[in-house]
């Protein structure tokens, strides 16, 4: 296909494109990066690193939506928050005050359901406990350490030239930034993204890598059991597949104009 159909600039490898809700498995890794520092706790209830989230219950204990369950989609938090969702319109770090306007689905630990606003709470909490930007942070501690030059956010360079945008009916599109940047704001190019799917895979068979222990991205890749209602196997960040000859760890994502998957199989 076409990066831009009108100058017929074919596709490439080195093309960016928004990478949608593969996003989320970065937020995830940024989370058990700093869970192995100290810095956070994901068994910790959200509002020991974001106090001002005040969402309305139905006689629920607040105190049940922790970080693990955001990771899990499994906290109660709503699957999105309708309202200025234009990275013009209002940040990430927005969607507390827009939740607090809100009620909990359902009770936490009870339900698997899938939530954008979940991850972007998980975002700012992580902004919060470690005094770092979100963007910011992924900048410092996955793509510079991988060498992904290519990687970023909506606003920043793009060197490798970014895929311009097509609606349905084929016309150039205006794009749609998302506020949404922790659960789905990263562009990525397809070999940048197999360098992160490689690194994990590394990670995993104990090679010394920069970017997580052995045993923190065996337990990612680790079944989490405990929810009574869901329809997909989960790990922390990354949806599962088991066989009796092992297992596959995935996660896809889509922007209104790009869709991106990576699937993982670490044996």
């Amino acid at each position: 296909g076409y990066a831009d159909k009108n100058a017929g600039i074919a596709m490439t490898p080195a093309t960016q494109v928004g990478l949608g809700s593969v996003t989320k498995t970065f937020t995830a890794l940024a989370a058990m990066q700093l869970q192995e520092q100290g810095v956070v706790d994901i068994g910790q209830p959200l509002s020991r690193y974001l106090p001002e989230f005040r969402i309305r219950t139905h006689g629920e204990d607040r105190d049940q939506v922790t970080l693990r369950r955001l990771i899990t989609h499994s906290s109660g938090v709503p699957t999105d928050v309708f309202r200025d969702m234009q990275s013009d319109q209002a940040r990430y770090t927005d969607v507390v005050k827009l939740l607090n306007r809100t009620a909990l689905a359902h009770s936490p630990g009870t339900v698997g359901l899938y939530s954008n606003a979940g991850y972007n709470l998980l975002g700012h909490a992580l902004a919060q406990a470690s005094g770092v930007d979100y963007p910011d942070y992924l900048r410092q501690r996955i793509f510079a350490p991988l060498g992904m030059k290519n990687t970023g956010f909506a606003g920043d360079p793009h060197p490798a030239g970014r895929s311009k945008a097509y609606g349905p009916d084929g016309a150039e599109a205006a794009v749609f930034e998302l506020r949404d940047i922790a659960s789905g704001g990263i562009y990525s190019t397809a070999e940048d993204l197999a360098v992160y799917a490689a690194a994990l895979m590394a990670a995993y068979h104990g090679q010394p890598s920069p970017l997580v222990e052995r045993s923190t991205v065996r337990s990612m890749f680790a079944l989490q059991a405990g929810i009574p209602i869901d329809t997909n196997k989960k790990g922390l960040g990354w949806f599962l597949f088991h066989s009796d000859d092992g297992f596959a760890a995935y996660h896809a994502g889509s922007t209104f104009y790009s869709n991106a998957a990576v699937l993982l199989i670490p044996e």
